[in-house]
């Protein structure tokens, strides 16, 4: 730790070395804590130190001939099914890319995002706004047997039973239980397909639903309103199915704005990023914000076509606007809830973990995204940028020093930035990364002070940043 100069007797060392307060755009820049951040563009939280790191790299794994709408995990190893044009594609990822194969598997109708859960020991149901669909582990076929659902948009899993919930509707219809295929109701039969309305005439349709400690919760809201929507808690499994108000004046966008993590469900509404904690907390009627740092601002970039990816591998949820190339990245597991923001080569529409990796679909290509990649695509640097509190006093600033601690490699290109005083960090080995401490002793008056970090290639991390200052 550098020693305190005694030149000025109010001498003061700064520090952030504790990055897990996240984004917080809430607040004015001097007024947020010292470990949180007002800029902080294509940083993660690394898995293994928890220090704040340059996003993993991607390499592209298959292209396909029409762009990558969604990307769904199954029980097999290193394999994902693709669904590109109304084509759904089995994704085998062999270790060695001349390996890797795409297998066409079956034909879907339906324009909406993928909706999917595990059934079975190897198996999958799926909806895309059509017909409900059946993956056996080797093909995809329509259940069209009668009475099946032709519009669903919704698909989930509840006492053996596949629900589904289709567009503008008020009800979750139930297949038999322990088949998919089953969609005519008989009054003799318990085990027959069933139906139950939820909030009938209440002027909003349906959206999403989610699983949370034995119930399901449902998200109800008139198309592009969730400001006017309400939320729901089915509970018990037919026939002692109960009905219960849970809010109004706030529900989820649609089907892809909600996401399951641990005992939480994380959803986008109108105001940003809400969740809904576990059970004994919901008689409260109080909705919790997991965005409340970050919701004034993405808020206003949320629209019909937001989405939520969860990415247990990372311990992420991205959300995503549907429109541009950037995504707000909650790490779920860091602090309370920390934000960052990732930016890619392009708009991400779907993403899924397969056995601890990611993959994920820009334009017409799978890609697979690697903490140990520093480029994308091999020839594209990962451009980098944090930005710290900015630190204001009484008076004037002086700067005396600046201490950078950092992790990097032999093709890092960083610049640290401090009150105008520019320090280009030097670069690792190429055969480990290296850990680093650059001290810089300056004199720099400020009215304030704000600490830039700006990667423009390489891999890196960043442990903590020091400033002696004094007020003069």
């Amino acid at each position: 730790m550098p020693k305190l100069s005694d030149k000025h007797f109010n001498a003061e060392l700064v520090t952030f070395a504790d990055f897990t307060g996240g984004l917080n755009l809430s607040l004015p820049p001097e007024s947020i804590a010292p470990n949180e951040m007002q800029e902080c563009v294509n940083f993660e939280f690394a898995a293994d130190t928890g220090l704040l790191r340059v996003r993993g790299g991607l390499e592209a794994v298959y292209t396909f001939s029409g762009a990558v709408t969604d990307i769904m995990k199954i029980t097999e190893s290193r394999t994902v099914l693709v669904r590109s044009g109304g084509d759904i594609y089995k994704l085998y990822i062999a270790p060695e890319p001349e390996d890797v194969t795409a297998t066409n598997i079956g034909t879907v109708d339906g324009d909406k995002p993928a909706s999917y859960e595990l059934w079975g020991d190897d198996g999958a149901v799926m909806a895309f706004g059509g017909r409900l669909y059946v993956y056996d582990g080797a093909s995809v076929t329509a259940v069209t047997s009668a009475n099946a659902p032709t519009a669903a948009e919704t698909v989930h899993i509840s006492a053996g039973r596949v629900g589904v919930t289709e567009s503008g509707a008020d009800e979750i219809r139930y297949s038999g239980v322990g088949d998919a295929a089953m969609w005519t109701d008989n009054t003799q039969d318990a085990s027959s397909s069933k139906s139950v309305q939820i909030g009938y005439k209440d002027g909003c349709n349906i959206k999403a639903v989610a699983s949370i400690a034995g119930e399901l919760i449902v998200f109800k809201c008139p198309d592009g309103e969730p400001e006017l929507g309400r939320i729901y808690r089915l509970q018990g499994n037919y026939p002692d199915w109960a009905i219960v108000p849970y809010s109004r004046g706030s529900s989820a966008w649609n089907a892809q704005s909600v996401a399951n993590v641990g005992s939480d469900v994380l959803f986008l509404t109108r105001e940003g990023l809400g969740n809904l904690a576990t059970v004994t907390e919901f008689g409260d009627y109080k909705l919790r914000w997991a965005g409340a740092k970050i919701n004034p601002a993405m808020s206003k970039e949320l629209s019909d076509g937001c989405r939520l990816i969860h990415i247990p591998a990372r311990s992420q949820v991205w959300a995503a606007d549907g429109r541009s190339d950037t995504v707000w990245c909650y790490h779920y597991e860091i602090g309370g809830g920390a934000w960052t923001k990732l930016r890619f080569p392009g708009l991400v529409k779907s993403a899924a973990t397969s056995h601890g990796e990611v993959f994920l679909s820009v334009g017409d290509t799978v890609w697979h995204m690697s903490s140990e990649l520093e480029r994308d695509d091999e020839d594209t640097p990962i451009a980098a940028v944090m930005k710290s509190k900015t630190i204001m006093r009484l008076n004037q600033i002086l700067l005396k020093m600046v201490v950078g601690s950092f992790v990097s490699n032999a093709t890092s290109d960083v610049t640290i930035t401090v009150g105008g005083l520019e320090l280009v960090l030097p670069a690792g080995s190429y055969e480990e990364m290296t850990a680093s401490i650059l001290r810089k002793r300056c004199n720099i008056r400020s009215e304030q002070l704000t600490a830039e970090v700006s990667v423009n290639n390489g891999i890196f991390s960043l442990s903590s940043l020091r400033l002696e200052i004094a007020e003069v």
